[in-house]
């Protein structure tokens, strides 16, 4: 199994990908917390890594996950190094009626907006979770999971007009912008 380490322990290396920042941070399910979905931060910022180099010695400074001994043989494992997946923020920030017509594209904003959700909660941040809550962004995301994984495209039922792109557009640039102000950079 290519990622037997991160799946065991529920701990993976994401690349994330902007016009502003190339980098890689720890996404995970904290074991002991309910469950949890965490990334991993340094003095409530994201931690993201530039490169890999000092990625054991930086993890093991200090952890984000209650489940220490998963976490800690996660680092151990070879799987620190294999990147689980990758998130391009670039299709937030650059966000157009074009976008939708890319299955990959489609994806990654799901994902995208996944992993923001997560840190939202996790920090209780209220202005992003507020973003992330609006009415406009409820009926987007759920055009994307109906439009890109549950039916076949072209026959879904909700449709997204102009003025609904424009809107959208500007709310995936605000979460943008909100959310890239949490980096640590390192």
């Amino acid at each position: 199994m290519k990622f037997q380490a991160s799946e065991k322990y529920r701990k993976y290396l994401v690349h994330l990908n902007s016009s502003s920042i190339s980098g890689y941070v720890i996404w995970g399910t904290d074991m002991t917390d309910e469950e949890k979905d965490k990334l991993f931060l340094r003095h409530e910022k994201i931690l993201v890594l530039r490169n890999l180099t000092n990625i054991r010695d930086e993890l093991l400074l200090n952890t984000t996950f209650s489940d220490t001994d998963n976490f800690n043989k996660w680092v151990e494992s070879n799987d620190v190094f294999k990147i689980y997946s990758k998130n391009d923020f670039t299709n937030m920030s650059d966000f157009s009626e074009s976008s939708l017509n890319d299955r990959s594209i489609g994806k990654d904003l799901i994902n995208s907006i996944n992993l923001i959700r997560d840190f939202a909660l996790q920090v209780d941040d209220r202005k992003l979770n507020q973003c992330l809550d609006s009415e406009k962004m409820h009926f987007f995301f759920d055009y994307l999971y109906d439009e890109f994984f549950w039916k076949k495209r072209n026959e879904v039922d909700n449709k997204i007009n102009t003025q609904d792109i424009q809107t959208i557009a500007i709310e995936l640039r605000e979460i943008w912008g909100l959310f890239s102000r949490k980096f640590l950079i390192i």
